[in-house]
């Protein structure tokens, strides 16, 4: 794989998008990957052309694109980093739902009754709160994933070696060597039809190793 170490810009209005360029041993076609943290522009071995005008072609698409991801990020954070605070909300299986943060004697943990009640003692920091608040979000994800990976492991007649459920920071899934699952556990904030795509997707790929045809004819076929 070959990667064009020269960094290019999309410039449009006020806006200045960083893209690379790499050539993609399988890829047939260019097409243009939209990250958080990058664009990239991936070509034919051999080259793919005019890259610029490539690019520039779909300079309207780019920008809404790198518009949106930016978008996501910040919202991504802001559910990490946000105060626990009554009132506060929690994005939790695609529902923003209201927190309550309640005094307590007893040992601090989360209830869940339509909203997220904290009990708190009065000595519990805010990252102690935010630690407490994630694991139980953990929980819930990992289960939500198994109840997915039970019902199409069948259909599709293979098993994941092992599922980890991981804090990834650009990605949302990726199926590694040895039929290991990895998956985002911050898919606990998306709807549950997202995950269950997600769960399909890297299921997928214990069959079809590439995104070729038979790799979506066979997402298709499940979902």
């Amino acid at each position: 794989m070959r990667v064009d170490s020269t960094m290019r810009h999309l410039i449009i209005g006020n806006t200045r998008i960083p893209y690379e360029v790499r050539e993609g041993p399988r890829t047939k076609r260019r097409h243009i990957s939209v990250t958080p943290d990058r664009v990239e522009v991936v070509v034919p071995p051999g080259g793919g052309g005019d890259v610029e005008a490539f690019v520039d072609a779909r300079r309207r698409w780019v920008f809404e694109k790198w518009t949106e991801v930016q978008a996501a990020v910040d919202r991504r954070e802001s559910i990490g980093t946000g105060r626990l605070v009554s009132g506060a909300k929690i994005m939790f299986r695609g529902r923003r739902l209201r927190l309550k943060v309640v005094p307590t004697e007893g040992p601090a943990r989360v209830e869940y009754r339509s909203g997220f009640i904290l009990h708190r003692p009065a000595e519990t920091t805010e990252d102690d709160l935010h630690a407490l608040l994630d694991t139980w979000l953990k929980e819930r994800v990992r289960d939500d994933i198994q109840i997915f990976v039970s019902k199409f492991e069948r259909k599709l007649g293979v098993s994941p070696t092992a599922i980890r459920v991981l804090d990834l920071k650009h990605i949302w899934g990726s199926c590694g060597e040895g039929g290991v699952i990895h998956l985002n556990w911050r898919l606990v904030h998306a709807p549950k039809p997202v995950l269950e795509y997600a769960v399909v997707h890297e299921l997928c790929h214990l069959r079809h190793r590439t995104h070729g045809s038979g790799f979506w004819g066979l997402v298709e076929l499940l979902l």
